[in-house]
C-alpha cells in the first residue's frame, strides 16, 4: 500500500522568517477572501497532481482498502484551516468538493481557530476557542468525519498543554 498526504498551505503569502531566523510569523493582514482564494488554487493543485501522477484519492477506510492495493494513493490535507476565513461552511465545502480529510486548525499565523507556540497566546483554556467540532457535527458531519477532518486531538494536546 502506498499512501502520501498532500497538503495545501494558505498562509505563505501572509507570513515570512523573523528577522533572527529563528522562526516563522505574520508580516501583514490577509485581505478578505485571499486565503480562501489560494485555498481553492492549492486544492486544484492538489488534484491536478493526483490526476498526473495516477493516484487515488483516499477517504476513509474502506476507499483505503479498495484502492491501496491498486497503486499509489493520496489522502488530502490542509496546514491551517485560514483558507476557511472563519466560515464555517466552507470546511463541508472542502470536505466534499476537494476531499479534505485532516484540517490542521493552524499553521505559522494566529488565525481565527487558535494561536501557535510561536507567539503568545491568544487563548488561556480551551472553552475560549470556537467550538470546531460541535459547529461540524451541527452541521451534519458525523463523529469519525469531525475526527478526520479536524486530526482527532486537538482538543487533548490543547488542554494538555494550557488548560
Amino acid at each position: 500500500m502506498n499512501v502520501i498526504c498532500l497538503a495545501i498551505v494558505t498562509d505563505t503569502t501572509v507570513t515570512r522568517v523573523s528577522a533572527d531566523r529563528k522562526r516563522f510569523e505574520a508580516w501583514r493582514t490577509p485581505k478578505d477572501g485571499e486565503l480562501y482564494a489560494l485555498g481553492q488554487t492549492e486544492f486544484q493543485r492538489s488534484h491536478e497532481l493526483i490526476e498526473r501522477e495516477q493516484m487515488q484519492v483516499v477517504t476513509n477506510t474502506a476507499s483505503l482498502t479498495a484502492n491501496g492495493k491498486g497503486g499509489p494513493c493520496a489522502s488530502i490535507a490542509a496546514e491551517g484551516s485560514d483558507f476557511l476565513e472563519i466560515q464555517l461552511d466552507r470546511v463541508d465545502e472542502a470536505y466534499t468538493l476537494h476531499q479534505l480529510r485532516h484540517l490542521q486548525v493552524t499553521h505559522y499565523r494566529v488565525n481565527e481557530m487558535g494561536d501557535i507556540p510561536t507567539e503568545p497566546p491568544v487563548f488561556q483554556s480551551y472553552e475560549q476557542l470556537p467550538s470546531l467540532g460541535d459547529a461540524l457535527m451541527t452541521a451534519g458531519f458525523g463523529k469519525e468525519e469531525v475526527g478526520m477532518i479536524l486530526g482527532g486531538n486537538y482538543r487533548r494536546v490543547f488542554e494538555a498543554s494550557v488548560g
